[in-house]
């Protein structure tokens, strides 16, 4: 396993809108697997992943963004 490997955009991740028949705990599981591919840093994954909230999802991560990136 190469452990210098670039980040990049290797696996492509769902967006998660935050409606009742999403499953955020499948989506959280995506998001890991996604950034493993993708030799995401752990201190980027939350800037990354805030790119694929949308709708009620963005309006609850722009709420709660201090204390999460904090």
């Amino acid at each position: 396993m190469q452990t210098n490997a670039r980040e990049g955009t290797y696996a492509k991740l769902s967006e998660y809108h935050g409606k009742s028949r999403e499953d955020v705990i499948a989506w959280y599981e995506e998001v890991e697997r996604v950034a493993t591919a993708n030799n995401w840093r752990d201190a980027r994954i939350h800037t990354i992943v805030a790119a694929y909230l949308r709708g009620a999802a963005t309006d609850y991560y722009e709420e709660k963004r201090v204390n999460i990136n904090g």
